[in-house]
């Protein structure tokens, strides 16, 4: 498939393969940097930058599909990247689509349409949630389907999403000096010339599911494995916040009784109750305002009797809250404590099917790297600098996602092979430095291990054994 301009609705250029070197957006990867050709890169991005336009601007228009079931591209571009690197992007997001291409179910769609959506622009946000300086651009490939078809269903769902340089994950604490962590989804089985793959995508009808097949360049890994002492003392912090501050703020809001809350408020309701009395005076009778204060003083009093006799259980309930807000820093402290210097060092690693090992504000430590833990991470912010170019290929996330109309019969059917038939080697040859071989990336916690079952997995315990150094 050719770079032309019926992917570009509303620009008007001329083929770029009339005026682009043969071949420049051929079959195979493209790198982009010093290891590349130099002049016909120049060239290539002089000629689509002047050509393309603010490929941002483009919507939707009347251009012909460019294939039966394919219906034209939706460009979603924001200003956060320059023509140039827009136009590199999209002779990246292209290669993706060619590759997906490949998959027969997804070249020539039956009983179902498909939509592709370019988009991108922004730079992934570092641990203060601003963009990371000299950061790369994020940019993606969406394939939006339709079943029957766009003009009888309406709504489709995006069930394929190829992202380029996606953003770091949320993070779920935040320890001192903003130090982000954040828990690993659910391990998948492993994909070769994948770095890591995260769920598990389901041949079973009606059966909803997703896979995503992340691969990161050679040279790093988007994350960093965290220690179980640094996990717990980010626990500590988020928890006790900065100087013990969350837990004063906590303890002090137990530190009186309702009866008390209620006693000293009584000053400012009798001026209140006086003020209310002084305006009905105004519109009714003497009569009607002393029955009025009659109420009122009525109400205050059942009130302060109730809470005077509540008081004594609400003395200690609260007395409780206040100790359970200490037990707990003092738990998760005391769990350090007995740690030694090995185990704290040890990745963190969180099993909650477990009924042994350390347990810290929910989450059950385990030394078992195997599926289903979870590991705990960091982001490894550096990953997402630009070596060469903003627009480099520093990562692709791969998702399938069966649900809404990935449930359609067809649609899943066509899901399924994309995930059986795709070339997933292509795909990682098209990062900026690509890993080699089929295997995955190492785990920070031992060699990969894919036993079948709960119970053969704990038969696997890995030796206590120290991070390596980051």
């Amino acid at each position: 498939m050719s770079l032309d301009a019926s992917f570009y609705p509303n620009a008007r250029i001329p083929r770029i393969g009339a005026i682009v070197p043969q071949g420049m957006f051929g079959q195979g990867p493209m790198t982009w940097g010093p290891r590349s050709r130099a002049p016909s890169v120049a060239s290539a991005l002089a000629v689509l930058a002047l050509a393309a336009g603010d490929i941002a601007s483009a919507q939707p228009g009347p251009a012909p599909a460019s294939r039966r079931g394919w219906l034209p591209p939706h460009m979603a571009w924001s200003s956060g990247a320059t023509a140039a690197q827009r136009a590199t992007a999209m002779a990246t997001l292209r290669q993706l689509e060619r590759i997906l291409l490949a998959v027969p179910e997804l070249a020539d769609p039956d009983g179902f349409e498909i939509q592709p959506v370019f988009a991108g622009g922004h730079r992934p946000a570092g641990p203060n949630d601003t963009p990371l300086p000299n950061g790369v651009i994020r940019y993606h490939l969406g394939l939006r389907f339709f079943a029957p078809t766009k003009a009888i269903a309406g709504e489709g769902c995006d069930c394929i999403s190829v992202v380029v340089n996606d953003d770091p994950p949320a993070a779920k604490h935040r320890g001192e000096g903003n130090f982000a962590i954040y828990i690993q989804a659910d391990q998948g089985r492993p994909i070769p010339h994948v770095t890591e793959v995260h769920g598990e995508l389901l041949n079973v009808p009606q059966e909803r599911s997703f896979l995503d097949a992340v691969f990161a360049a050679a040279d790093a890994l988007p994350w960093k494995p965290v220690s179980r002492e640094e996990f717990i003392t980010t626990l500590i912090f988020e928890y006790e916040g900065k100087g013990g501050s969350k837990t004063a703020e906590m303890k002090a809001a137990f530190a009186k009784t309702p009866h008390q809350e209620w006693m000293a408020g009584a000053p400012e309701r009798r001026r209140n109750r006086d003020e209310t009395l002084r305006v009905v005076a105004q519109t009714q009778s003497a009569a009607e305002v002393a029955k009025l204060r009659e109420t009122l003083e009525a109400t205050e009093r059942e009130v302060t009797d109730r809470l005077r006799q509540s008081e004594p259980i609400d003395r200690a309930n609260y007395e409780s809250a206040q100790a359970r807000i200490t037990d707990l820093s003092a738990d998760l402290r005391r769990t350090l404590e007995q740690m030694s210097p090995t185990e704290r060092r040890m990745p963190a690693l969180v099993d909650n099917a477990l009924t042994d090992g350390p347990f810290v504000m929910g989450y059950r430590l385990s030394t078992d790297a195997a599926p289903p833990t979870w590991l705990v991470r960091t982001p490894n912010y550096d990953f997402w600098r630009a070596r060469r170019s903003p627009v480099e290929v520093r990562s692709i996330r791969v998702h399938i996602g069966i649900s809404g109309t990935g449930l359609r019969p067809k649609v899943q059917r066509a899901l399924w092979q994309t995930y059986q038939q795709l070339d997933w080697a292509a795909v990682n040859r098209l990062l900026d430095d690509p890993r080699s071989g089929p295997a995955a990336a190492p785990s920070e916690s031992g060699p990969p291990a894919r036993p079948t079952s709960r119970v053969s997995r704990h038969r696997r315990i890995l030796p206590p054994g120290p991070l390596e150094e980051r």
